[in-house]
């Protein structure tokens, strides 16, 4: 082979070499990006695994009743979804999107809500025993009548929500915001944490027994007839609430010089 066909055929190669490369380079890309991108194949496997349960993710899915304990929901859009009584226990929710989502009397126990959108969420009389709400913004969630004992509400926004009647036992409140809310009758008997805020709430009849909360915010709150038995709300905390004939944690009635607004 002359020297000069032998430049030919080595040139010949090197071009192949600079046409296959780029494109052996793409797939590899491909394929790395395909593989990193977890949350895309998890959203997808959610979705399908749903659709086995009988219901499908959409606006106004229907998935009452269903059981779906254990199973993982994380990130998903669940917006304005039916989830009435189904069986959520220990389902994993973070980051999840609930604005305007119905749980109404489902089992949420020991579930995990952590970093959820759940405004305007109705979960009345549903079960959250031991779930993880902490980092949550649930701003007007309706938590009426819920079962919450030891629920996990660290840093949790309940602005102007609702809470009556609910059972708040043992829960952690490290920097929650009930501001706004409405918990009349609401039980936080045995709870924990620091920096609560219940600015302008409505804390009639409700029940702080053995509480132990440092920094509690109770700006404008009304605790006529609250029990603070035994619990580490003193007088100063109330300075500017109202707490008429509330049992205070010496276990004193406050006397009708603390009401506002009579």
């Amino acid at each position: 082979m002359n020297s000069r066909l032998k430049v030919i055929l080595t040139a010949t190669v090197l071009v192949a070499g600079l046409v296959i490369a780029p494109s052996a380079y793409a797939n590899e890309t491909a394929t790395a990006t395909a593989a990193n991108d977890g949350n895309a194949i998890d959203t997808t496997q959610a979705k399908k695994l749903l659709r086995l349960k009988g219901c499908a993710v959409k606006a106004k899915g229907n998935c009452s009743r269903k059981n779906l304990s254990g199973m993982n929901f994380e990130d998903l859009d669940l917006t304005g979804m039916n989830f009435s009584g189904a069986n959520l226990s220990k389902a994993v929710l973070t980051g999840a999107t609930l604005d305007k989502a119905n749980f109404t009397g489902a089992n949420l126990q020991g579930a995990d809500l952590s970093g959820t959108s759940a405004k305007a969420t109705n979960f009345t009389g549903a079960n959250l025993r031991a779930a993880d709400l902490s980092d949550a913004d649930m701003g007007r969630v309706n938590l009426s009548k819920v079962k919450a004992s030891r629920a996990i509400l660290s840093n949790t926004d309940f602005t102007g929500g609702s809470g009556q009647g609910s059972d708040f036992t043992y829960v952690d409140l490290t920097g929650a915001i009930f501001e706004q809310s409405n918990l009349k009758g609401a039980d936080f008997s045995n709870s924990t944490g620091s920096d609560p805020r219940f600015g302008d709430a409505n804390l009639v009849s409700a029940k702080f027994r053995n509480a132990q909360i440092t920094g509690p915010d109770f700006s404008g709150t009304n605790l006529s007839n609250s029990n603070l038995l035994g619990s580490q709300i003193g007088v100063d905390d109330l300075e500017t609430a109202n707490y008429c004939g509330a049992t205070m944690s010496d276990g004193f009635a406050a006397d009708n010089s603390t009401c506002k607004n009579n």
